[in-house]
């Protein structure tokens, strides 16, 4: 797979060229078919033209995004690279909202300081009386024109239905959000807060912002940002922890685990003595909905103790989006063994 071109710290001028709006599914393509059932039917261009937005649509998935494969994600992040070498000055992603957050960290780890990118989707079917799809798409398209650290409130807030083509002077910086409902996010820290509320998505990250009021914040990874590399040839896993969880839940033959732990960061004992004679990186998220990893407690299984056993905190991002930082990590060092 082809990467961008990214041997120094800047990223292409964001006026290098048009809006372009990559498709893959997701219920903001899905009407209701003959049994009631909601599947993907509409193409990129139609929900653009839905949208009313001057943009180069291009369809790479069509498909729930439950089913989303690594392999998938790879598809993916070739379709970005793509339309960045095309001279892309800002990217549009749809898709479901199932599994947005996990492809956005993937976009984010690679993508960022390239051009601006921003994920959305839409919580009703396009077939719906009231559907949200166009509204967002069009969210997302002013969220380009951003400023990342204006605090001004995108033209999208004055409820017009077809909004102009922010400048291109006016698009913003390389960073990577999601557009969804009145709420501009920073992709990194994402998750979805809620199954059918139009405000679909929040950030766990302390500094993010909750508010539409709010640019997106830009990643802080340093530049060049590495090239993107197959996921799919990777093995990594999130398992759970529950009172009473033992150390067979730990699978063998693993690149990398994350491990959905109690509380602030801890696990059972028996699952820490486990843990602790991996030979790949293993990443502490909390499963409380709220709130960062802590390594505070001592004893079998605290997070202390984790941490003296070579653990990582995933600090406050969900397993779900640890899990594919680390895939990123791992594929781009290709320095973990396998258990």
């Amino acid at each position: 797979m082809h990467s961008p071109s990214l041997s120094t710290g800047e990223h292409p001028a964001p006026d290098r060229g048009p809006v372009i709006v990559l498709g893959t599914g997701g219920t903001i393509s899905c009407t209701h078919g003959p049994s009631g059932d909601l599947v993907p039917t509409l193409s990129t261009a139609d929900l653009v033209a839905r949208a009313g937005i001057p943009a180069e649509a291009r369809d790479i998935l069509h498909l729930d995004s439950s089913n989303l494969t690594l392999e998938d994600i790879d598809a993916l992040l070739h379709a970005i690279n793509s339309a960045i070498e095309d001279g892309a000055g800002g990217i549009i992603l749809l898709h479901g909202t199932d599994t947005m957050e996990e492809t956005a960290m993937a976009v984010d780890f690679f993508f960022a300081g390239t051009v601006p990118i921003v994920l959305t989707g839409a919580q009703r079917p396009a077939d719906d009386p009231q559907p949200d799809g166009p509204d967002n798409i069009r969210r997302a398209y002013q969220a380009l024109g951003r400023s990342a650290h204006s605090g001004e409130h995108s033209p999208a807030d004055s409820g017009s239905e077809s909004p102009a083509r922010p400048a291109a002077s006016s698009l913003a910086p390389a960073s990577v959000s999601i557009a969804f409902g009145p709420d501009v996010l920073p992709a990194y820290g994402a998750t979805k807060r809620h199954t059918t509320d139009d405000r679909a998505f929040a950030n766990a990250s302390a500094n993010a912002s909750a508010s539409a009021s709010h640019s997106a914040t830009p990643s802080t990874r340093p530049l060049p940002r590495p090239q993107p590399a197959p996921l799919k040839r990777l093995n990594v896993p999130i398992v759970t922890m529950f009172a009473g969880a033992t150390a067979d839940l730990i699978p063998q033959n693993i690149d990398g685990l994350v491990v959905e732990a109690l509380g602030s960061g801890n696990v059972p004992a028996a699952v820490a003595e486990r843990l602790s004679e991996l030979t790949c990186p293993v990443i502490i998220c909390t499963r409380v909905p709220e709130g960062e990893v802590h390594f505070v407690y001592g004893g079998p299984g605290g997070g202390a103790s984790l941490q003296r056993a070579g653990v990582r905190s995933g600090g406050s991002l969900r397993p779900s989006q640890a899990r594919i930082e680390l895939l990123c990590e791992l594929t781009t060092s290709r320095d973990c063994p396998q258990d």
